[in-house]
C-alpha cells in the first residue's frame, strides 16, 4: 500500500505541481530572513543579552537557524496533515474507507513521497540564509543531515495528530495557521525561550519542535557535541512518539465523523 500511495501522489504532482504555492513559500522564507537580517544588524548590532549576563553574540545565524527549521517542520506538517483532509475534498476518500487500507502506512506513503519536496525547500532556505550572511556551518554537513532526518520524523509525527484536527472541523487554513503560530511563539523559532512566561515555556516542552531547535542550536557553541548522546534527542524523539500514536488512536473515533459527513 506505501508504494501505492507514494506512486498515486507522484503521479498527481507530477501533472499537477503547485508550482506558485511551492515559490510563495520560499519567497516568503526569503523576505522572513530580510526582515530578520535587518533587526539584527540595524537594531541590535547582531547581539542579544539574556538574563544573568548571557549574550547570543551573532543573533541572525540564531534566527535563521530557527527559520530553517520551522520552515522544514511546517512543509512536511501541511504535507501529511492535509493529505486526508484533501481525499475529502477530492471525493476519494470514500473508496479509501470501502478498501483493506491501513492508516499507518497511508501516512507512510505520504511522508516518503513528499519528502524529496521538503528537502528541495529546505536546500533552497539554507542557500538564501547563507547569501544573507548566516554562519551555518559551524554545524557540519554530517550534523545538519542528522538534524533534517530528525527533524523530518518528529514533524512527520505531528502532522498525523494535525490531520485530525483538520478532519475534525473540516477546514485547513485556520486550524494548521493557529497552531503554527502558538508553535512558533513557544519553541522559540527566532528568540531565545527565556524571555517567555514560565506557563509558556511549559506549553514549548510539550512540542518536539523545542527540543530539536534548542539541540541543534547547541551543535554550533558546544564543541565535540554528540547530537545522539544528547537527552533532548530522546526527548523530542519520544513526545513525537506520544503525537503519532495519540493521532492514530483518535483517528479511529474521527473516523466515524468523517464518514457521517462523507456519506451525507
Amino acid at each position: 500500500m506505501i508504494r501505492a500511495i507514494i506512486r498515486r501522489n507522484w503521479q498527481m504532482y507530477k501533472r499537477y505541481f503547485p508550482l506558485m504555492h511551492f515559490i510563495d513559500r520560499i519567497i516568503g522564507d526569503a523576505f522572513e530572513l530580510l526582515g530578520f537580517w535587518l533587526i539584527a544588524n540595524y537594531l541590535f548590532q547582531n547581539k542579544v543579552m539574556l538574563q544573568q549576563g548571557q549574550e547570543i553574540s551573532d543573533y541572525f545565524t540564531y534566527a535563521a537557524i530557527g527559520m530553517i527549521n520551522f520552515s522544514t517542520t511546517i512543509a512536511i506538517q501541511m504535507n501529511v496533515g492535509r493529505a486526508l483532509i484533501t481525499e475529502v475534498r477530492e471525493g476519494t476518500l470514500e473508496s479509501m474507507l470501502v478498501s483493506p487500507y491501513n492508516i499507518i502506512k497511508y501516512y507512510i506513503g505520504v511522508f516518503i513521497e513528499q519528502f524529496g519536496r521538503t528537502l528541495i525547500e529546505f536546500f533552497l532556505i539554507f542557500g538564501v540564509a547563507l547569501c544573507f550572511g548566516a554562519d551555518l556551518f559551524r554545524i557540519s554537513l554530517l550534523d545538519w543531515g542528522v538534524s533534517f532526518l530528525y527533524l523530518s520524523l518528529i514533524s512527520f509525527a505531528m502532522g498525523v495528530f494535525l490531520s485530525n484536527i483538520m478532519l475534525w472541523f473540516r477546514e485547513t487554513f485556520i486550524s494548521q495557521n493557529t497552531l503554527f503560530v502558538l508553535i512558533f511563539l513557544v519553541s522559540g523559532v527566532t528568540f531565545p525561550r527565556a524571555v517567555l512566561p514560565g506557563f509558556l515555556r511549559i506549553i514549548g516542552d510539550f512540542i518536539p519542535l523545542t527540543q530539536a531547535l534548542d539541540l541543534i542550536r547547541d551543535l554550533t557553541e558546544v564543541k565535540h557535541l554528540m547530537i545522539f548522546s544528547d537527552a533532548r534527542f530522546y526527548i523530542g524523539l519520544a513526545s513525537a512518539s506520544l503525537y503519532f500514536i495519540f493521532g492514530i488512536l483518535i483517528y479511529k473515533k474521527i473516523e466515524q465523523k468523517v464518514i457521517s459527513y462523507v456519506s451525507y
